[in-house]
């Protein structure tokens, strides 16, 4: 493959400077503070500029998050051979728990995307994920990639995960680290080892409380 030209390389990194200054207003001001204005503002870049990238802000939060789901399915793909699905997915929510949660690569700010895009109007949804709503509200649309990342492991390990059960799996990368951040913004402090004891538990069955 050729190596990208200067342009093409700054091109690229304006875009995801403009996507992640929209991640940051969406979780630390919210929606009504994400505006194409302040999202140029905090890019540095006119709002000429900003529409020569994206149609809307939506369209910047979708690149954001297909941002995240490419570095969780080049997690997978480059897991060892013979590794479980759920050791796989522990390492992936490990990785974004060490982030900050106000970052916009934090698995916090990937939940808030996944929020706000879903509540979108029929229209837009439409137009950023194709005219299925009913794949929509199953998640399928968020994170095919990553499904997909996991199905394929498994039928090269010589299994078969089905579509609900990697959904399963991706929903408990999100779920788990989630946990443990909203008890540490209550005061309970966690560590990798307690999120690292749930992923265990999950896998184990909940049976093991009693």
């Amino acid at each position: 493959m050729s190596t990208p030209g200067l342009r093409d390389r700054k091109k690229a990194e304006t875009r995801t400077r403009i996507a992640y200054a929209t991640v940051d207003l969406l979780v630390n001001e919210g929606t009504e503070g994400t505006t194409i204005a302040r999202i140029a503002e905090k890019a540095n870049i006119s709002t000429r500029t900003f529409h020569n990238y994206f149609p809307h802000r939506e369209a910047a939060l979708l690149h954001m998050l297909n941002q995240f789901l490419d570095e969780m399915v080049d997690m997978v793909n480059l897991a060892e051979p013979g590794k479980k699905l759920i050791s796989i997915a522990e390492d992936i929510a490990i990785s974004f728990y060490n982030r900050p949660a106000a970052s916009p690569t934090s698995i916090e700010s990937l939940s808030r995307i996944a929020d706000h895009l879903h509540g979108t109007p029929p229209h837009l949804r439409a137009e950023l994920f194709g005219d299925n709503d009913r794949r929509f509200h199953s998640g399928l649309e968020f994170f095919s990639p990553l499904v997909q990342a996991l199905q394929d492991y498994s039928y090269r390990e010589g299994k078969e995960l089905s579509t609900p059960n990697a959904l399963l799996v991706v929903q408990t990368i999100m779920l788990v680290p989630g946990i443990f951040t909203a008890l540490e913004q209550d005061g309970s402090p966690s560590t990798d080892s307690d999120v690292r004891n749930a992923f265990h538990l999950l896998a184990n069955g909940l049976s093991e409380l009693g």
